[in-house]
C-alpha cells in the first residue's frame, strides 16, 4: 500500500457543534480517517460539564499531554469509533476555551476496510447527536450571537426570540 503523505481538512457545523474530518489523500479507501468535535466550553450551559472536559495537562520529556482516561464516562461513552484517540485544548481570544475531542479509523478491526466521507460524516454526526442527547449544548442565534438552547434555534440559525424581535428576518 502505498504511504499517506497528506491529509485534506473538512470542517462542517452541525446542531451547534464544529466537526472536523481528516481525509487521506489521494487514496481516499484507506481507513486513515479521522473525524474531531470541536466544542466551545461556553455552550455546555451546566458549569460541572465545562470544568470536567477541561483537562489538566500533565508533562513529560517530549512535551505535555492529556490523560483521557479522566474525561467522564459520558463523553466517552458517545459512539466513537473505537473509541476516543484524541483529545486537545486550546484557550482563545476573551479567555474562550475549546477542546477538541476526535476519534481515528486505523484499528485493528479497520485493516483492509474502506470508507467513504459520507460514511465518516454520518458517524460523526452520530457522535454529536449522541453528546446532545446526554447533555445540554447551547447553539449560537446567527443574528445577536446569543447561546440558546438547540429547541429554539429556527431554520435558518436564528433563535424564536430573535425573530419575534426582528420581523424582517424570516
Amino acid at each position: 500500500m502505498e504511504a499517506i503523505t497528506s491529509f485534506t481538512v473538512s470542517y462542517f457545523d452541525y446542531r451547534g457543534i464544529r466537526v472536523k474530518v481528516h481525509h487521506p489523500i489521494p487514496d481516499r479507501k484507506y481507513s486513515g480517517w479521522c473525524y474531531y468535535l470541536i466544542l466551545h466550553l461556553e455552550q455546555f450551559s451546566d458549569v460541572k460539564v465545562r470544568k470536567n472536559l477541561w483537562l489538566p495537562s500533565k508533562t513529560w520529556e517530549h512535551g505535555s499531554y492529556w490523560d483521557q482516561g479522566k474525561l467522564p464516562d459520558w463523553v466517552r461513552d458517545l459512539d466513537w469509533h473505537g473509541g476516543i484517540t484524541w483529545y486537545g485544548k486550546q484557550t482563545g481570544s476573551g479567555g474562550n476555551r475549546t477542546v477538541e475531542i476526535g476519534c481515528d479509523f486505523s484499528h485493528y478491526w479497520d485493516e483492509g476496510r474502506s470508507y467513504t466521507f459520507e460514511a465518516v460524516i454520518r458517524e460523526a454526526k452520530n457522535t454529536a447527536d449522541k453528546l446532545h442527547a446526554a447533555t445540554q449544548y447551547l447553539c449560537r442565534c446567527l443574528g445577536d450571537g446569543r447561546l440558546v438552547p438547540e429547541s429554539e434555534i429556527v431554520p435558518p440559525g436564528y433563535s424564536q426570540s430573535y425573530r419575534d424581535e426582528h420581523k424582517e428576518v424570516s
